[in-house]
């Protein structure tokens, strides 16, 4: 909730944890805990980089870090 806030300046109600990814890098390990949640007014979205809206089906056309792709099919069902 804090990340959305601090991020996107948006406030989510409604959160479900959508499962767990864990990434290696040669050089560290990520882990993500990824959820869902419905936003009100997700057209006051206040981030300092790029985005776009998209559909779920569009998202692996768009460039995003290689730890990021496995996070894809937990979304997938949303």
């Amino acid at each position: 909730m804090r990340e959305l806030q601090e991020e996107t300046g948006l406030s989510g109600d409604n959160w479900k944890l959508l499962g767990m990814h864990h990434f290696e890098y040669p050089d560290r390990i990520l882990h993500f805990l990824l959820f869902s949640c419905i936003c009100g007014e997700p057209g006051t979205l206040n981030a300092e980089s790029e985005h776009a809206w998209v559909s779920i089906d569009e998202l692996e056309s768009y460039p995003m870090p290689e730890a990021n792709l496995g996070m894809l099919p937990l979304i997938s069902g949303v």
